[in-house]
Protein backbone atom coordinates (compact mmCIF):
# COMPACT_ATOMS: atom_id res chain seq x y z
CA UNK A 1 0.00 0.00 0.00
CA UNK A 2 1.44 3.40 -0.98
CA UNK A 3 1.94 5.95 1.76
CA UNK A 4 -0.44 8.31 -0.09
CA UNK A 5 -3.30 5.83 -0.18
CA UNK A 6 -5.54 4.02 2.30
CA UNK A 7 -7.89 1.11 1.97
CA UNK A 8 -11.53 1.77 2.74
CA UNK A 9 -11.14 0.08 6.14
CA UNK A 10 -7.93 1.96 7.00
CA UNK A 11 -9.41 5.35 6.17
CA UNK A 12 -12.57 4.59 8.13
CA UNK A 13 -10.51 3.49 11.14
CA UNK A 14 -8.55 6.75 11.16
CA UNK A 15 -11.68 8.89 11.08
CA UNK A 16 -13.82 6.87 13.47
CA UNK A 17 -11.18 7.32 16.18
CA UNK A 18 -11.92 11.05 15.95
CA UNK A 19 -15.63 11.26 15.22
CA UNK A 20 -17.99 11.05 18.17
CA UNK A 21 -21.08 8.89 18.22
CA UNK A 22 -24.43 10.50 18.87
CA UNK A 23 -25.82 10.43 22.38
CA UNK A 24 -28.71 8.18 23.36
CA UNK A 25 -32.40 8.65 24.07
CA UNK A 26 -35.31 6.49 25.17
CA UNK A 27 -38.07 5.74 22.67
CA UNK A 28 -41.33 3.79 22.99
CA UNK A 29 -41.21 0.19 21.78
CA UNK A 30 -43.39 0.88 18.75
CA UNK A 31 -40.84 3.43 17.49
CA UNK A 32 -37.81 1.21 18.09
CA UNK A 33 -37.52 -1.00 14.94
CA UNK A 34 -34.85 0.28 12.57
CA UNK A 35 -33.17 2.45 15.21
CA UNK A 36 -29.64 1.79 16.48
CA UNK A 37 -29.60 0.11 19.88
CA UNK A 38 -27.91 2.27 22.53
CA UNK A 39 -27.66 -0.34 25.28
CA UNK A 40 -26.93 -4.02 25.70
CA UNK A 41 -30.24 -5.85 25.93
CA UNK A 42 -30.02 -8.32 28.81
CA UNK A 43 -32.99 -10.27 30.16
CA UNK A 44 -33.66 -9.43 33.81
CA UNK A 45 -36.06 -12.32 34.42
CA UNK A 46 -37.16 -15.71 33.17
CA UNK A 47 -39.67 -15.85 30.32
CA UNK A 48 -41.99 -17.60 30.82
CA UNK A 49 -41.76 -17.17 34.60
CA UNK A 50 -43.48 -20.47 35.30
CA UNK A 51 -43.66 -23.97 33.86
CA UNK A 52 -46.73 -24.31 31.63
CA UNK A 53 -48.64 -26.66 29.39
CA UNK A 54 -48.30 -26.51 25.59
CA UNK A 55 -51.59 -28.40 25.09
CA UNK A 56 -55.09 -28.91 26.36
CA UNK A 57 -54.85 -32.05 28.48
CA UNK A 58 -54.14 -33.30 31.97
CA UNK A 59 -51.27 -32.40 34.27
CA UNK A 60 -50.05 -35.41 36.21
CA UNK A 61 -47.12 -37.20 37.83
CA UNK A 62 -45.42 -39.33 35.18
CA UNK A 63 -44.70 -42.07 37.68
CA UNK A 64 -48.44 -42.69 38.07
CA UNK A 65 -48.57 -44.04 34.49
CA UNK A 66 -45.82 -46.65 34.92
CA UNK A 67 -46.93 -49.86 33.19
CA UNK A 68 -50.09 -48.29 31.68
CA UNK A 69 -51.32 -50.05 28.51
CA UNK A 70 -54.52 -50.24 26.51
CA UNK A 71 -55.41 -53.46 28.33
CA UNK A 72 -54.28 -52.16 31.71
CA UNK A 73 -54.96 -48.39 31.81
CA UNK A 74 -54.46 -46.09 34.77
CA UNK A 75 -57.28 -43.94 36.12
CA UNK A 76 -56.50 -40.75 38.08
CA UNK A 77 -58.81 -38.50 40.07
CA UNK A 78 -59.20 -34.97 38.66
CA UNK A 79 -58.52 -32.30 41.31
CA UNK A 80 -59.25 -29.04 39.44
CA UNK A 81 -59.37 -27.28 36.07
CA UNK A 82 -56.56 -24.81 35.31
CA UNK A 83 -57.02 -22.30 32.52
CA UNK A 84 -54.45 -19.85 31.07
CA UNK A 85 -54.10 -17.07 33.61
CA UNK A 86 -55.24 -19.20 36.55
CA UNK A 87 -53.15 -19.96 39.60
CA UNK A 88 -53.17 -23.71 40.47
CA UNK A 89 -54.82 -24.24 43.83
CA UNK A 90 -54.16 -27.89 44.63
CA UNK A 91 -50.70 -29.51 44.57
CA UNK A 92 -50.70 -32.90 42.86
CA UNK A 93 -50.29 -36.02 44.91
CA UNK A 94 -49.96 -39.61 43.65
CA UNK A 95 -53.12 -40.87 41.95
CA UNK A 96 -54.34 -37.38 40.99
CA UNK A 97 -54.33 -35.19 37.86
CA UNK A 98 -55.53 -31.68 36.97
CA UNK A 99 -57.38 -30.71 33.82
CA UNK A 100 -55.20 -28.07 32.14
CA UNK A 101 -55.58 -25.82 29.12
CA UNK A 102 -52.91 -24.49 26.73
CA UNK A 103 -50.62 -21.92 28.33
CA UNK A 104 -51.78 -22.55 31.89
CA UNK A 105 -49.21 -23.00 34.68
CA UNK A 106 -48.76 -26.59 35.81
CA UNK A 107 -49.59 -27.29 39.46
CA UNK A 108 -46.92 -28.12 42.06
CA UNK A 109 -45.97 -31.79 41.86
CA UNK A 110 -46.70 -32.03 38.12
CA UNK A 111 -43.89 -33.31 35.90
CA UNK A 112 -45.84 -34.25 32.73
CA UNK A 113 -48.89 -33.39 30.65
CA UNK A 114 -50.92 -35.80 28.55
CA UNK A 115 -53.03 -34.55 25.62
CA UNK A 116 -56.83 -34.75 25.79
CA UNK A 117 -57.04 -36.81 22.62
CA UNK A 118 -54.95 -39.63 24.06
CA UNK A 119 -57.19 -40.05 27.12
CA UNK A 120 -60.75 -40.91 28.10
CA UNK A 121 -62.25 -38.79 30.84
CA UNK A 122 -65.21 -37.71 32.90
CA UNK A 123 -65.65 -34.66 35.11
CA UNK A 124 -64.05 -36.55 37.99
CA UNK A 125 -61.55 -38.96 36.41
CA UNK A 126 -59.10 -39.35 33.52
CA UNK A 127 -57.95 -42.69 32.14
CA UNK A 128 -54.55 -43.06 30.47
CA UNK A 129 -53.60 -46.15 28.47
CA UNK A 130 -49.90 -45.48 27.86
CA UNK A 131 -46.80 -44.51 29.79
CA UNK A 132 -46.21 -40.75 30.06
CA UNK A 133 -42.55 -40.11 30.81
CA UNK A 134 -41.66 -37.44 33.38
CA UNK A 135 -40.89 -34.13 31.61
CA UNK A 136 -43.26 -34.83 28.71
CA UNK A 137 -45.15 -31.81 27.37
CA UNK A 138 -44.11 -29.36 30.08
CA UNK A 139 -42.64 -26.04 28.94
CA UNK A 140 -40.06 -25.11 31.60
CA UNK A 141 -39.76 -21.68 33.17
CA UNK A 142 -37.16 -19.65 31.23
CA UNK A 143 -37.63 -21.62 28.01
CA UNK A 144 -37.65 -18.34 26.03
CA UNK A 145 -35.30 -16.17 28.07
CA UNK A 146 -33.16 -16.68 31.14
CA UNK A 147 -32.25 -14.00 33.66
CA UNK A 148 -28.87 -12.54 32.65
CA UNK A 149 -29.12 -13.74 29.04
CA UNK A 150 -27.59 -11.37 26.46
CA UNK A 151 -30.22 -10.76 23.79
CA UNK A 152 -28.71 -8.09 21.54
CA UNK A 153 -25.58 -5.94 21.87
CA UNK A 154 -25.63 -2.17 21.52
CA UNK A 155 -24.79 -0.82 18.10
CA UNK A 156 -27.08 -3.22 16.23
CA UNK A 157 -30.12 -2.17 14.28
CA UNK A 158 -33.24 -3.11 16.19
CA UNK A 159 -35.21 -5.77 14.27
CA UNK A 160 -39.02 -5.99 14.41
CA UNK A 161 -38.88 -8.87 16.91
CA UNK A 162 -37.28 -6.79 19.67
CA UNK A 163 -40.34 -4.81 20.84
CA UNK A 164 -42.19 -8.06 21.57
CA UNK A 165 -39.16 -9.43 23.41
CA UNK A 166 -38.93 -6.29 25.54
CA UNK A 167 -42.66 -6.34 26.20
CA UNK A 168 -42.21 -9.86 27.59
CA UNK A 169 -39.66 -8.32 29.98
CA UNK A 170 -42.22 -5.66 31.03
CA UNK A 171 -40.36 -2.82 29.32
CA UNK A 172 -42.10 0.01 27.51
CA UNK A 173 -39.04 1.87 26.22
CA UNK A 174 -35.61 1.11 24.85
CA UNK A 175 -32.41 3.16 24.69
CA UNK A 176 -31.35 4.08 21.13
CA UNK A 177 -28.78 6.35 19.56
CA UNK A 178 -30.13 9.67 18.43
CA UNK A 179 -30.35 9.89 14.66
CA UNK A 180 -27.42 11.95 13.34
CA UNK A 181 -28.57 15.37 12.19
CA UNK A 182 -27.09 16.37 8.82
CA UNK A 183 -26.93 19.57 6.82
CA UNK A 184 -26.73 18.95 3.07
CA UNK A 185 -25.24 21.81 1.07
CA UNK A 186 -25.09 21.55 -2.73
CA UNK A 187 -22.56 23.87 -4.34
CA UNK A 188 -22.37 25.09 -7.91
CA UNK A 189 -23.42 28.10 -9.99
CA UNK A 190 -24.92 25.69 -12.53
CA UNK A 191 -27.60 24.30 -10.22
CA UNK A 192 -31.30 24.93 -10.77
CA UNK A 193 -33.98 23.72 -8.38
CA UNK A 194 -36.27 20.96 -9.58
CA UNK A 195 -39.56 22.25 -10.96
CA UNK A 196 -38.11 25.57 -12.15
CA UNK A 197 -37.54 26.39 -15.84
CA UNK A 198 -34.14 25.04 -16.89
CA UNK A 199 -31.96 27.61 -18.67
CA UNK A 200 -29.59 26.28 -21.29
CA UNK A 201 -26.29 25.24 -19.69
CA UNK A 202 -27.81 24.70 -16.26
CA UNK A 203 -28.69 21.36 -14.57
CA UNK A 204 -31.26 20.34 -12.03
CA UNK A 205 -30.01 19.79 -8.48
CA UNK A 206 -30.52 16.02 -8.41
CA UNK A 207 -27.87 15.41 -5.73
CA UNK A 208 -30.02 17.25 -3.20
CA UNK A 209 -32.57 14.44 -3.51
CA UNK A 210 -30.26 11.48 -4.17
CA UNK A 211 -27.88 12.14 -1.29
CA UNK A 212 -30.65 13.18 1.11
CA UNK A 213 -32.49 9.93 0.36
CA UNK A 214 -29.39 7.85 1.04
CA UNK A 215 -28.69 9.72 4.26
CA UNK A 216 -32.23 9.11 5.50
CA UNK A 217 -31.97 5.43 4.57
CA UNK A 218 -28.75 5.19 6.61
CA UNK A 219 -30.62 6.39 9.70
CA UNK A 220 -29.84 10.10 9.53
CA UNK A 221 -32.14 13.07 9.85
CA UNK A 222 -31.50 15.60 7.10
CA UNK A 223 -32.15 18.70 9.17
CA UNK A 224 -31.20 21.31 6.58
CA UNK A 225 -30.70 21.53 2.83
CA UNK A 226 -29.19 24.55 1.11
CA UNK A 227 -27.19 25.63 -1.91
CA UNK A 228 -24.08 27.76 -2.21
CA UNK A 229 -22.28 29.34 -5.19
CA UNK A 230 -18.79 28.46 -6.36
CA UNK A 231 -17.20 30.82 -3.85
CA UNK A 232 -15.03 29.65 -0.96
CA UNK A 233 -16.18 32.34 1.47
CA UNK A 234 -19.87 31.73 0.69
CA UNK A 235 -19.45 27.97 1.12
CA UNK A 236 -17.57 28.48 4.39
CA UNK A 237 -20.28 30.84 5.68
CA UNK A 238 -22.99 28.31 4.82
CA UNK A 239 -21.12 25.49 6.59
CA UNK A 240 -20.49 27.66 9.66
CA UNK A 241 -24.19 28.62 9.82
CA UNK A 242 -25.38 25.02 10.16
CA UNK A 243 -22.47 23.34 11.95
CA UNK A 244 -23.53 24.12 15.56
CA UNK A 245 -26.92 22.43 15.07
CA UNK A 246 -25.88 19.22 13.31
CA UNK A 247 -23.60 16.24 13.72
CA UNK A 248 -22.09 16.42 10.24
CA UNK A 249 -22.08 18.48 7.05
CA UNK A 250 -22.31 16.93 3.58
CA UNK A 251 -21.55 19.06 0.55
CA UNK A 252 -21.75 18.20 -3.14
CA UNK A 253 -19.63 19.70 -5.89
CA UNK A 254 -16.42 21.68 -5.89
CA UNK A 255 -13.98 18.96 -4.81
CA UNK A 256 -11.81 18.59 -7.94
CA UNK A 257 -8.91 20.85 -8.87
CA UNK A 258 -10.58 23.27 -11.28
CA UNK A 259 -10.70 27.02 -10.97
CA UNK A 260 -14.18 26.92 -9.46
CA UNK A 261 -13.74 23.93 -7.13
CA UNK A 262 -13.87 25.76 -3.81
CA UNK A 263 -14.95 23.26 -1.14
CA UNK A 264 -11.42 22.43 0.02
CA UNK A 265 -10.64 26.13 0.22
CA UNK A 266 -13.82 26.69 2.24
CA UNK A 267 -12.87 23.93 4.67
CA UNK A 268 -9.41 25.48 5.02
CA UNK A 269 -10.93 28.92 5.71
CA UNK A 270 -12.81 27.36 8.62
CA UNK A 271 -9.64 25.75 10.00
CA UNK A 272 -10.82 22.19 9.42
CA UNK A 273 -8.30 19.38 9.90
CA UNK A 274 -7.66 16.82 7.17
CA UNK A 275 -6.63 13.54 8.86
CA UNK A 276 -6.38 11.71 5.52
CA UNK A 277 -4.49 14.48 3.76
CA UNK A 278 -4.53 13.98 0.00
CA UNK A 279 -4.39 10.18 0.26
CA UNK A 280 -6.39 8.11 -2.20
CA UNK A 281 -9.29 6.16 -0.72
CA UNK A 282 -11.23 3.65 -2.86
CA UNK A 283 -14.74 4.85 -3.73
CA UNK A 284 -13.97 8.25 -2.15
CA UNK A 285 -12.20 10.04 -4.97
CA UNK A 286 -12.71 12.84 -5.69
CA UNK A 287 -13.86 14.06 -2.31
CA UNK A 288 -12.91 16.55 0.40
CA UNK A 289 -12.91 15.04 3.89
CA UNK A 290 -12.12 17.04 7.00
CA UNK A 291 -12.96 17.40 10.68
CA UNK A 292 -14.16 20.62 12.31
CA UNK A 293 -15.17 20.81 15.98
CA UNK A 294 -15.04 16.99 16.08
CA UNK A 295 -17.66 16.89 13.32
CA UNK A 296 -17.37 15.44 9.84
CA UNK A 297 -17.27 17.66 6.78
CA UNK A 298 -17.82 15.26 3.87
CA UNK A 299 -17.38 16.90 0.49
CA UNK A 300 -18.75 14.77 -2.34
CA UNK A 301 -18.25 15.09 -6.08
CA UNK A 302 -20.57 17.26 -8.11
CA UNK A 303 -21.14 14.34 -10.47
CA UNK A 304 -24.26 12.76 -8.98
CA UNK A 305 -23.29 9.18 -9.83
CA UNK A 306 -19.83 9.55 -8.30
CA UNK A 307 -21.27 11.33 -5.25
CA UNK A 308 -23.74 8.49 -4.72
CA UNK A 309 -21.03 5.81 -4.94
CA UNK A 310 -18.94 7.61 -2.32
CA UNK A 311 -22.01 8.05 -0.11
CA UNK A 312 -22.91 4.35 -0.43
CA UNK A 313 -19.48 3.16 0.67
CA UNK A 314 -17.12 5.45 2.54
CA UNK A 315 -19.79 7.98 3.47
CA UNK A 316 -22.15 5.29 4.72
CA UNK A 317 -19.43 3.83 6.95
CA UNK A 318 -18.78 7.17 8.63
CA UNK A 319 -22.48 7.97 8.98
CA UNK A 320 -23.12 4.60 10.60
CA UNK A 321 -20.30 5.13 13.06
CA UNK A 322 -21.63 8.55 14.07
CA UNK A 323 -25.08 7.01 14.46
CA UNK A 324 -23.82 4.36 16.89
CA UNK A 325 -23.56 1.33 14.61
CA UNK A 326 -20.88 -1.26 15.38
CA UNK A 327 -20.83 -2.83 11.92
CA UNK A 328 -20.09 0.02 9.54
CA UNK A 329 -18.20 -1.33 6.51
CA UNK A 330 -19.94 -2.93 3.52
CA UNK A 331 -19.48 -6.68 3.17
CA UNK A 332 -16.75 -7.81 0.79
CA UNK A 333 -17.93 -10.10 -2.01
CA UNK A 334 -16.58 -12.10 -4.94
CA UNK A 335 -19.17 -12.76 -7.63
CA UNK A 336 -19.41 -14.12 -11.16
CA UNK A 337 -20.25 -11.62 -13.89
CA UNK A 338 -23.43 -12.23 -15.87
CA UNK A 339 -22.25 -9.94 -18.66
CA UNK A 340 -19.12 -8.19 -19.95
CA UNK A 341 -17.69 -4.94 -18.55
CA UNK A 342 -15.14 -2.55 -20.01
CA UNK A 343 -12.67 -0.47 -18.08
CA UNK A 344 -9.82 1.98 -18.55
CA UNK A 345 -6.23 0.82 -18.29
CA UNK A 346 -4.34 2.70 -15.60
CA UNK A 347 -7.16 3.24 -13.10
CA UNK A 348 -9.23 1.00 -10.87
CA UNK A 349 -12.79 1.17 -12.15
CA UNK A 350 -15.90 0.96 -9.98
CA UNK A 351 -18.78 -0.98 -11.54
CA UNK A 352 -22.37 -0.59 -10.32
CA UNK A 353 -24.46 -3.73 -10.33
CA UNK A 354 -26.96 -6.01 -8.64
CA UNK A 355 -26.49 -9.37 -6.95
CA UNK A 356 -28.36 -12.62 -7.41
CA UNK A 357 -27.70 -16.28 -6.67
CA UNK A 358 -27.80 -19.06 -9.24
CA UNK A 359 -27.13 -22.69 -8.29
CA UNK A 360 -25.39 -21.50 -5.14
CA UNK A 361 -23.11 -19.08 -6.99
CA UNK A 362 -23.20 -15.34 -6.27
CA UNK A 363 -23.77 -13.45 -9.53
CA UNK A 364 -23.08 -9.81 -10.39
CA UNK A 365 -25.13 -8.10 -13.11
CA UNK A 366 -23.78 -4.73 -14.34
CA UNK A 367 -26.40 -2.00 -14.03
CA UNK A 368 -27.03 0.25 -17.04
CA UNK A 369 -24.23 2.77 -17.55
CA UNK A 370 -22.33 1.06 -14.82
CA UNK A 371 -19.59 3.62 -14.23
CA UNK A 372 -20.61 6.88 -15.91
CA UNK A 373 -19.94 9.65 -13.38
CA UNK A 374 -22.99 11.72 -14.23
CA UNK A 375 -25.48 8.86 -14.53
CA UNK A 376 -27.89 8.21 -11.66
CA UNK A 377 -30.45 5.95 -13.36
CA UNK A 378 -28.12 2.94 -12.99
CA UNK A 379 -28.32 3.42 -9.21
CA UNK A 380 -31.95 2.24 -9.20
CA UNK A 381 -30.90 -1.42 -9.42
CA UNK A 382 -27.53 -1.03 -7.69
CA UNK A 383 -27.05 -3.05 -4.50
CA UNK A 384 -23.37 -3.85 -5.04
CA UNK A 385 -20.18 -2.34 -6.40
CA UNK A 386 -17.49 -4.28 -8.21
CA UNK A 387 -13.93 -3.20 -8.91
CA UNK A 388 -11.93 -3.79 -12.07
CA UNK A 389 -8.15 -3.61 -11.43
CA UNK A 390 -6.15 -0.82 -13.06
CA UNK A 391 -4.27 -3.27 -15.29
CA UNK A 392 -7.47 -4.86 -16.67
CA UNK A 393 -9.19 -3.45 -19.75
CA UNK A 394 -12.24 -5.71 -19.78
CA UNK A 395 -13.91 -8.67 -18.11
CA UNK A 396 -16.20 -11.20 -19.77
CA UNK A 397 -19.36 -12.93 -18.65
CA UNK A 398 -18.34 -15.76 -16.31
CA UNK A 399 -15.27 -13.92 -15.00
CA UNK A 400 -15.06 -13.17 -11.30
CA UNK A 401 -15.25 -9.67 -9.88
CA UNK A 402 -14.45 -8.51 -6.35
CA UNK A 403 -16.32 -5.75 -4.60
CA UNK A 404 -18.80 -4.88 -1.88
CA UNK A 405 -22.42 -5.61 -1.12
CA UNK A 406 -24.00 -2.29 -0.16
CA UNK A 407 -26.08 -1.39 2.87
CA UNK A 408 -29.37 -0.42 1.27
Amino acid sequence: MKSDSYSLAEAAQILTKILKRTDTEAVPLDLAPGRVLGEDLVADRMVPPFARSPYDGYALMGGDTAGATVSAPVTLAVTEEIRAGDVPKIPLTPGHAAKILTGAPVPPGCDAVVKYETTTFTDKNVTISRVVAPGSNVIPAGEDMRAGQMLLARGHLIPPAVPGVLAALSRREVCVHRKPAVALICTGDELTETGEPLPYGKIYNTSRYTIASYLESFGCRVAYTDTAPDNAAAIADTIARYLPDVDMIVTTGGVSVGDYDKVRAAQALLGAATPLGDAYVPFASPSAISILADKLLLGLSGNPGTAAVTMLTFGAALVRHIGGRQEILPRKIRAQLTGPVKSKIGRTQTIRGSLSTENGTLRFTPAGDYYANGVISSLIHCDALGTVPAETEALSAGDWIAGYELFI
